[in-house]
């Protein structure tokens, strides 16, 4: 969703924040700490990314474990007002078929954790507890993934 949001306009910070974190979140952490420190100039105000960039960031350079210093969830008036609404549109359709598919065909665990995020950045926080409840029934035999739904859930405000 983000690397769509990505090519439309390479510049837009919050979506490069939310792909690197992305990237962190499945194991690329090099990859991810670069995205981050050419972000940090732009990182100077209060905005969720900006605040979350940061914490990524101390937690990686500093080699605590990041849910230590686990990024806030996004405030509910920040994230979709960063898009232009045609963005918007877009990531909210590619968001519909993720959660199409997810129901109809099960995925991954992080496919359903990338479902869950969208939901939060689109500041749907009772479609994000849904999805994350049916990824917790989905992937009921998988405990490495129903820990990781756990870290995910913590991490983004969403209760356990």
């Amino acid at each position: 969703m983000f690397d769509a949001a990505l090519k439309i306009d390479p510049q837009t910070p919050m979506a490069q924040f939310y792909s690197a974190l992305a990237f962190e979140q499945d194991g690329d952490a090099a990859r991810a700490r670069a995205i981050y420190e050419q972000l940090e100039p732009k990182a100077k105000g209060e905005a969720p990314w900006m605040i979350g960039l940061r914490a990524r960031l101390e937690a990686l350079r500093s080699g605590k474990p990041l849910q230590a210093l686990a990024a806030p969830a996004p405030a509910p008036a920040a994230a979709p007002s960063q898009f232009a609404p045609e963005q918007l549109t877009m990531i909210r359709g590619m968001v519909s078929g993720l959660a199409q598919r997810l129901a109809e065909k099960g995925g991954s665990g992080e496919e359903w954790a990338r479902l869950v995020r969208a939901y939060t950045v689109l500041q749907e926080p009772d479609k994000a507890k849904t999805a994350l409840a049916d990824a917790r029934k989905a992937l009921a035999s998988d405990a490495t993934a129903l820990a990781n739904l756990d870290a995910l859930a913590h991490e983004l405000g969403l209760g356990s």
